[in-house]
């Protein structure tokens, strides 16, 4: 027989898994490489020889200070200007999304990727390596939690 668990229990698990998601600071390699000018920055990335910023944090435009970043991000990409390779990771408060493709950056047209993830360290992966985010792991919370309420 499954136990019953009561809509307080099940709403504080809840409530405790996203205070944890929202208020957690987020591990994220930091570096910027122009035409390769830092070569431990790109591809292939080596953790041992990057730049590891742990509890990573970002000032907000039109707010003093710093504040706890929630994502990590790479960049990189190719200047159609004048073909410069620039690659940079580092973190943010808000996700930069996935995309592959032009962007802009600094003023400039660029081809390439950025890319934005949600866990400690995962801006050190290739594009095809980097998890992306906790969706994973909220869904498989949220079905377990209604599973249960619903018994």
């Amino acid at each position: 027989m499954m136990a019953h668990w009561s809509p307080t229990v099940i709403h504080g698990i809840f409530l405790l898994y996203l205070m944890h998601i929202v208020s957690a600071e987020i591990d994220c390699y930091v570096c910027d490489s122009k035409n390769n000018t830092d070569p431990h920055c790109g591809d292939p990335f080596h953790p041992l020889y990057g730049k590891l910023v742990t509890n990573c944090r970002q000032g907000r435009d039109g707010r003093s200070g710093f504040f706890p970043a929630r994502y990590c991000t790479k960049i990189s990409g190719v200047s159609m200007t004048d073909n410069t390779v620039t690659v940079i990771r580092s973190c943010a408060i808000e996700s930069l999304e996935n995309m592959c493709g032009m962007f802009d950056l600094e003023g400039e047209r660029y081809t390439g990727c950025v890319l934005t993830c949600e866990s400690d360290a995962c801006n050190g992966a290739e594009e095809t390596g980097m998890r992306w985010g906790h969706g994973f792991l909220e869904t498989a919370v949220l079905v377990t939690l209604n599973t249960l309420y619903l018994l």
